[in-house]
């Protein structure tokens, strides 16, 4: 496959594809020397010069199984950026912290307290 330049999506990998732990090495270095021609192949701004790319566009099509690192690579990126969720979400939930109790409760028992003692106030004298 060609390359067609760096490829960078700062849009979805602000910090690049290895460091926000979305990609391994070698998927982070195929993005970026060949991410413009698969995306270009893919949306069809190019067509097919080498036996590589034609296969490429026919695996994308699911005329073959995912065989090739450019296809593999290309459909775990567009994944990512079409369900960016599972993303995030992997990193939410590593940094979540369970309540040790329920506050939204507390506060509404709180808050019935103090209406009940104003209700027992006598305001008329």
């Amino acid at each position: 496959m060609r390359s067609m330049g760096i490829f960078l999506d700062e849009v979805h990998f602000p910090l690049g594809f290895q460091q926000q732990n979305a990609f391994n090495l070698d998927e982070s270095q195929l993005l970026e020397n060949y991410g413009l021609t698969m995306l270009r192949l893919q949306e069809g701004e190019i067509l097919p010069a080498t036996a590589d790319e034609h296969f490429f566009l026919a695996e994308l099509d699911g005329e073959f199984e995912l065989t090739s690192d450019f296809a593999r690579c290309w459909r775990k990126y567009n994944h990512k950026i079409t369900h960016p969720n599972t993303l995030r979400n992997a990193i939410t939930k590593r940094r979540a912290k369970q309540p040790s109790r329920d506050y939204f409760v507390d506060e509404l028992s709180t808050l019935e307290d103090i209406d009940n003692t104003y209700d027992e106030l006598d305001l008329d004298s």
